[in-house]
């Protein structure tokens, strides 16, 4: 027993991250050497009332279970804390400044890459659009048809680059929103009537269930919710081959509802943890039938209803289709 706990002890020593633990009042009970190294610390210091290295850690404890913090020589940390046995808590500090040095490096590409496309895609865009319209002459029944899934196919490019910037101007912190008292009623109008169309092509029937009230208004930011909404329907339309699509706005409980419920394939259930990641797709796109997602949509969805102080979350069953769901506070 004693050699088990010897070696225990000497794993933990030696172990390259630096464990903490502190009770409720910062007290530093056990520390590794790890520890002692990164912050010249030693048992029985406050870990509160230590300015020099650290942030306050009352909020950590408390509050929160995760965060990161930066050091004074580029150093940065991710930190966990875990609740311990006798209000005690374990401090986990992990070196992140290489994960963080390689995001930034991803971010950046991608950022550039991002910029560099966007002027000569508006320009084919612009191009194709002449071709369609017909302005540089009348065109075979045929050749409109390849030109429209040209069109159609550099726009979702657009949107996919203008989503990178969206995601690398959240990553900044640089993602603004604009609130102001909004009737949601008449955004979701707006986004339904400008989807419509998209929805009756796939001869579908894209149906808004309104509130009693004329109005509703809430805090928000417009083009962001309409970003959301707009999302939200397009996924319906993009996953449902007949049917209907139904669009709810509902007043509850201090907050609005908004869902969309479709008549789709739904959501297999060993995939339903990743719905809200980055780049995630159900499955692989036949481009003929929706063309590409990028994946992106969802995660934006929901950072922003997050900055609303709102939620969002979906229902779903394999085969029975799918409702997604976001609220804001009233």
């Amino acid at each position: 027993m004693k050699n088990n706990l010897n070696e225990n002890n000497k794993i933990i020593e030696n172990i390259p991250f630096a464990l903490i633990v502190v009770d409720e009042k910062g007290e530093i009970l056990k520390l590794n050497k790890k520890a002692k190294e990164l912050f010249s610390i030693s048992k029985g210091e406050n870990l509160f009332n230590i300015k020099k290295n650290f942030p306050p850690f009352e909020d950590l404890i408390k509050k929160e279970n995760k965060k990161e913090i930066s050091l004074e020589n580029n150093i940065v940390l991710g930190v966990t804390s875990t609740p311990l046995e006798k209000e005690k808590h374990l401090l986990i500090f992990r070196d992140i400044s290489e994960e963080k040095k390689l995001q930034k490096i991803r971010t950046d590409f991608i950022s550039f890459t991002s910029h560099q496309l966007k002027s000569p895609l508006s320009e084919m865009r612009w191009a194709l659009k002449m071709l369609l319209n017909e302005d540089l002459g009348e065109l075979k029944e045929e050749q409109k048809k390849y030109i429209e899934r040209m069109y159609q196919t550099s726009k979702e490019m657009t949107d996919l680059i203008e989503n990178l910037l969206n995601i690398d101007k959240m990553e900044e912190g640089k993602y603004f929103y604009n609130f102001k008292e909004e009737d949601i009623i008449k955004i979701t109008q707006q986004v339904i009537s400008s989807l419509r169309g998209k929805a009756e092509k796939k001869g579908l029937k894209l149906i808004f269930e309104k509130p009693e009230k004329e109005e509703l208004k809430v805090n928000m930011d417009e083009k962001k919710i309409d970003i959301c909404m707009r999302n939200l329907i397009e996924n319906a339309i993009k996953y449902t081959e007949k049917g209907e699509i139904k669009v709810f706005l509902k007043e509850e409980e201090k907050k609005v509802i908004f869902s969309v419920k479709d008549s789709g394939e739904g959501i297999p259930e060993e995939k339903q943890d990743s719905i809200f990641t980055k780049f995630f797709t159900t499955k692989k796109r036949d481009f003929s039938k929706n063309g590409f997602g990028s994946g992106l949509g969802l995660y934006i969805s929901k950072k922003i209803i997050e900055s609303h102080k709102g939620e969002i979350w979906f229902q779903s069953q394999k085969g029975k289709g799918s409702t997604f769901y976001f609220s804001l506070p009233l």
